[in-house]
């Protein structure tokens, strides 16, 4: 900590007691400070120089990594580094440390130009007077924030590692809101290296949580790995499912037996899981909309492959079932809908069907369901359906992400890409309406936000093309794919696009349109309608047609007979403990 930069000549100081005293609550803010104005560690903080945070909390924005800059950072994520809109209205405040002594005064009207340009050459400085002041306002707050010396400190005496752990989750749970994830791990990380539960060169919690991450090819992060471990952990020892995680299932009486039961199934997961993986990524149909299904679907399949016999041969017919199960209850919102007593019961089911050799418990899961909830409904929501036009808006609608990627048939591997509007976003301006309307855009302005208008576009290709017609940007690409189908614009309309003839011609025919409109009431009402919506029943059909009618037996309109038998949880002697050692 001594090595990280507070600003204004702040340092984090030694305690001069021999008592081995720990810091037990800062760390994080602390490393949230360094993140925000370094760009490393949680990411890039956006700063909208534009709006008044005092009457708009929406004024931070945070991403992982920028899309523009760090695409080859390791970690990079895709699917958490979607770009900003008006990127040149927010100042990026991970180079604040590069200013040096430019801090050392007050940012006012004459010195915001000289500080802007250091700290982000992407912001777009007005040239209003104005403006030009409450930016410089905004900056220099945030410079007096900076240099302000006050640290608050709260002491405590602790003897046991659990006394730790209490003090960390009061503060914590009292303070700002922490995710029950956060705190778990933190308490995973302090028992794993206690003595009594520790033996010489041991993994750290983080390495092993990393490569079971790892090993999944980036399908669970290493929380996601944190929960998969633990539900396994605990299933090999005959104790109760945690779902959501819980910090208070490490009580005295359990820690012992859970931190040992993880600590020796940490290498036959990933060992196990590394396997599986392979042949997923030989076999996916799916490919690149593998990365955006719903996370916690693979801690089931993941347990599946675990509690299978470990020298099992996974197939292609493995990977097709598995592939149905993620896209499926993803697509029409089974864990949003069901909550946490679906996954529950699927993990179960799966852990069963692994354990007794048999393949991928897709039907079982879904009669499951059924059983729990009759027509798939909880409270008032139900599971979608997909009978109708706006069944099937309303399940791309859901996704679009994952819908579009998979209609476009991007390969697993596919390099920087950009989640880019095929008709630019820039012709909403075309639907604002004179004052008086009750309203500021026509109705029709929302097509250009339906799933049908997006699709995935190489990230090089999207900053050259992005605000083009439809025409001259279908001409473009199509250049750049047949002059280098491995370069730029290689996810072009000829190239994995998935957009037929019949649509480019469509998209083309209403840019030319929005380009003459002159009247906001000439908006093209039944086109624009008509080719939205069969636009999205294709991005649905795609995916049906995948897996042939398979898709069908998902939704909430299909009858489906309940599982007779509900798998009860493991005694010590289940099965799993062929594959999971157990710990007495």
């Amino acid at each position: 900590m001594a090595s990280i930069p507070l600003g204004g000549g702040q340092a984090a100081v030694r305690q001069a007691e021999t008592s081995n005293p720990q810091l037990v609550d800062g760390q994080q803010r602390v490393f949230a400070i360094y993140s925000i104005f370094t760009g490393r560690g949680y990411g890039r903080f956006y700063l909208n120089a534009f709006r008044d945070p005092s009457r708009d909390a929406g004024y931070i924005l945070w991403r992982r990594f920028d899309p523009v800059l760090d695409t080859e950072v390791d970690g990079f994520n895709e699917r958490e580094a979607e770009p900003i809109a008006d990127r040149d209205r927010y100042v990026d405040l991970s180079n604040w440390l590069s200013l040096g002594e430019l801090i050392e005064a007050e940012i006012d009207n004459s010195r915001v130009a000289a500080v802007v340009s250091i700290l982000d050459y992407q912001f777009r400085l007005p040239d209003d007077a104005t403006a030009r002041t409450a930016i410089a306002a905004r900056l220099e707050s945030v410079r007096a924030a900076w240099l302000r010396k006050s640290i608050p400190m709260i002491s405590a005496s602790v003897r046991d590692p659990e006394d730790v752990l209490e003090v960390f989750s009061r503060v914590n749970r009292g303070g700002a809101p922490v995710s029950g994830n956060d705190l778990y791990f933190a308490a995973v990380k302090t028992f794993w290296h206690d003595p009594e539960l520790s033996a010489p060169g041991e993994t750290s919690a983080h390495a092993a949580l990393k490569g079971i991450a790892d090993a999944t090819g980036g399908l669970l992060d290493v929380y996601g790995a944190l929960s998969l471990l633990s539900r396994l952990a605990l299933a090999g020892i005959g104790l109760s499912d945690m779902v959501p995680v819980n910090v208070d299932r490490l009580s005295k009486a359990n820690k012992r037996p859970i931190l040992r039961s993880m600590k020796s199934t940490a290498p036959l997961v990933a060992k196990a899981v590394q396997r599986f993986t392979a042949v997923l990524h030989e076999h996916t149909r799916m490919g690149y909309a593998l990365k955006m299904t719903r996370t916690q679907l693979w801690e089931d399949v993941f347990g599946w492959v675990v509690a299978s016999d470990a020298e099992r041969e996974w197939t292609e017919g493995d990977i097709s079932q598995v592939e149905e199960y993620v896209l499926g209850a993803t697509l029409f919102g089974y864990q949003q809908v069901l909550g946490d007593a679906f996954r529950r019961d699927a993990f179960a089911v799966a852990l069963n069907a692994g354990s007794a050799g048999r393949e991928f418990p897709t039907r079982e899961i879904i009669g499951v369901a059924h059983g729990r909830y009759p027509k798939l409904k909880r409270g008032r929501q139900q599971v979608r359906g997909l009978l109708n036009a706006d069944e099937r808006l309303e399940v791309a609608r859901s996704a679009p992400h994952l819908l579009v990627a998979f209609s476009q048939q991007l390969p697993l591997g596919v390099g920087s890409v950009d989640w880019d509007h095929v008709v630019a976003a820039e012709n909403q301006s075309r639907f604002r309406l004179p004052p008086g309307f009750g309203r500021r855009y026509a109705p029709t302005h929302t097509y250009l936000n339906w799933p049908g208008n997006f699709w995935f576009l190489d990230s090089s290709a999207n900053r050259s093309v992005q605000e083009m017609p439809p025409r001259e940007k279908f001409v473009r690409l199509r250049e750049w794919a047949l002059s280098d189908p491995r370069g730029k614009g290689r996810i072009g309309p000829d190239l994995n696009a998935g957009i037929s003839g019949a649509h480019l011609k469509a998209f083309e025919a209403l840019g030319t349109e929005l380009a003459s409109l002159t009247n906001v009431a000439d908006a093209p009402r039944s086109h624009t309608r008509a080719f939205k919506r069969s636009e999205t029943r294709w991005l649905n059909s795609s995916a049906t047609e995948l897996h042939g009618c398979s898709m069908r037996r998902w939704t909430c309109s299909r009858d489906w007979p309940p599982s007779p038998q509900m798998p009860t949880w493991w005694s010590p002697m289940s099965p799993i403990d062929r594959t999971l050692l157990r710990i007495d």
